[in-house]
């Protein structure tokens, strides 16, 4: 048996006493610790006990074995007619009861000689207790738990890439990665890292690192060596990376070669920001065969270009004199952006100057079909292609409020959506229609919808009959709902 002396605690106890912190009425017997054991994340030894508690004071007092070991030390009056007992929980990783103990308890001298100061402690008895209970048991490796805040081997090299991504310095970033892979204990890269790794390197000028797209290569190869699964993102930043490469003439079409195949080889998809560098690629090498092969790629894999990608496919079909691309194109941005951009103006304003703009128009074409086209397509264009030869004039003006050119003095007209665009909106009404009829009613009103011809306008009886019947006695008006047909 373990036991603490009361002829050893009577010195602390007057010292108490005579700062007058202990009811007079009240009868101390014992002095007790509540011991509490932190390993640094969720494993602790917690103490609880019977009766009031009159002063409380915490104090650390120990280390032992990686566990932060804090005492609070508490002064509890004799219960009257019963021992004081203290019930006692010690939990490590999993909640272990440990039962009631007693004011004097057969916990392992071990044990307590560590969580109690030297003085206190008066041992009689040892008792060997179980391997969960004693301290050695507490901090052998089999069951000692990881440290909060330790990130693996690989702390210092994440910390480092951390760092240089925040400063951009992609060739510091470089000098950490070979330096951890040089050493004995070379560490396993996580995703986000090669990631950071790969965002260093798009961003990064040829001043500081010439050699990018190398080094890229070289941290992919290592990225699949160790088995780890690209991301969108790092086949994204990879092709950027590859596409600025200006000494390798193939750096476009290596770069269009990654972002087609990362579907089928990763099982990424790709999206509009892994297509914009091979575009602006191969527009700044003036392949314009190869740059709608990769719109065809979007369009293939469900991605719209925005003004940025359609200014760079106008622009290299204006080198190349494609007047019919330029075309297709142009309509494209009108559909896609409301109002242009500098760049992308200053693309439109360099075909209509060219002489292949002048040239690219046919000399006759049927007045009457013309007509037809423009009402067809919702009264803003034919869409029929270049009409007519000849220079164009090109100048910047502005449109007033009501729509008035101050250059040609004509008005713009308004326009509506063309016929594709009004059979994807009746498809689209008769799909959420069928959600909530059943096939063959609605069949049925299409049918007669058909039958008795086109209609001008089409109103909704119900809701014509409940219009401003929001008071206490207003319902469905069927009043209201005959005057509509009047």
């Amino acid at each position: 048996m373990v036991g603490v002396h009361t002829n050893q605690l009577k010195e602390n106890i007057d010292n108490i006493n005579s700062k007058n912190l202990v009811k007079e009425d009240c009868d101390i017997e014992f002095l007790y610790f509540h011991i509490l054991l932190i390993d640094g994340k969720d494993s602790d030894f917690r103490s609880s006990w019977y009766g009031p508690s009159i002063l409380t004071s915490t104090a650390p007092i120990s280390r032992i074995d990686g566990f932060r070991v804090f005492a609070k030390l508490s002064l509890l009056p004799l219960s009257r007619g019963e021992g004081a007992r203290g019930e006692v929980t010690m939990r490590h990783g999993l909640t272990r009861p440990m039962g009631l103990w007693p004011l004097t308890t057969s916990k392992p001298t071990s044990l307590i000689r560590v969580l109690l100061p030297p003085p206190l402690l008066h041992p009689t008895t040892t008792h060997t207790a179980p391997p969960m209970a004693t301290a050695a048991g507490a901090s052998s490796p089999a069951r000692r738990r990881p440290r909060r805040g330790s990130k693996g081997p690989n702390s210092d090299l994440s910390r480092t890439l951390t760092d240089c991504t925040r400063r951009g310095d992609a060739a510091a970033a470089m000098a950490a990665f070979d330096s951890a892979l040089s050493g004995p204990d070379a560490p396993r890269l996580l995703a986000h890292q090669y990631n950071q790794l790969f965002h260093l390197l798009a961003t990064a000028d040829a001043d500081s690192l010439p050699n990018a797209a190398a080094a890229a290569r070289r941290v992919f190869s290592h990225m699949l060596g160790s088995g780890a699964s690209p991301s969108e993102a790092t086949i994204t930043s990879l092709a950027r990376v590859t596409a600025s490469d200006a000494s390798n003439p193939a750096a476009a079409d290596e770069a269009f070669d990654l972002v087609a195949t990362m579907r089928d080889k990763y099982g990424v998809a790709p999206r509009l920001r892994s297509y914009s560098p091979v575009l602006a690629a191969f527009r700044r090498a003036g392949e314009a065969g190869k740059a709608y092969a990769v719109d065809a790629h979007m369009e293939a894999s469900a991605v719209a270009p925005e003004e940025p990608e359609i200014a760079a496919l106008l622009d290299v079909s204006a080198k190349a004199g494609d007047a019919d691309k330029v075309y297709e194109y142009m309509h494209k941005l009108s559909r896609t952006v409301d109002c242009v951009g500098e760049e992308t103006a200053e693309v439109l304003e360099g075909w209509f100057r060219s002489g292949k703009a002048a040239m690219a128009g046919k000399a006759e074409w049927d007045a009457c079909k013309v007509k037809d086209a423009i009402v067809a397509n919702g009264g803003g264009c034919h869409r029929l292609g270049w009409l007519g030869t000849g220079p164009w004039t090109v100048q910047r003006v502005r449109v007033g409020g009501d729509g008035q050119c101050e250059g040609c003095g004509c008005r713009l007209a308004c326009v509506d959506i063309d016929v594709e665009e009004t059979q994807r909106f009746a498809d689209s009404v008769a799909s959420l229609a069928l959600q909530r009829e059943t096939k063959i009613n609605f069949s049925q009103f299409q049918e007669w919808l058909e039958e008795h011809g086109a209609y001008e306008a089409i109103v909704d009886g119900a809701n014509i009959a409940l219009y401003q019947q929001n008071f206490a006695e207003g319902g469905f008006s069927l009043t209201q709902s005959s005057w509509t047909l009047l």
